[in-house]
């Protein structure tokens, strides 16, 4: 939990940031990185981020939450920048 905090931090520190650049879409792929390592080979599924990006987007749950823990429009970037790395 703890690097995933800091890597979803280093994320949204900037939030002005375009998300597809690449600063950004690095931390995106350490950060999906990551979450494969902690998940030790279990299939998460072929469309998993893709969902994740979609629920960041618009499940109002994920942005209140997000972008109360983050600041406003964090949950928008962070789904953008997971979209912006899927479409690589």
């Amino acid at each position: 939990m703890e690097k995933t905090e800091a890597l979803t931090r280093r994320l949204t520190e900037d939030l002005s940031r375009d998300p597809a650049s690449p600063n950004v879409q690095e931390i995106v792929g350490e950060l999906i990185a990551f979450t494969g390592e902690c998940n030790r080979g279990t299939d998460m599924g072929e469309n998993y981020w893709a969902v994740m990006a979609e629920l960041y987007l618009s499940n109002p749950a994920y942005v209140e939450g997000n972008d109360k823990k983050y600041g406003a429009g964090a949950s928008k970037f962070i789904g953008l920048a997971i979209q912006a790395f899927l479409e690589r």
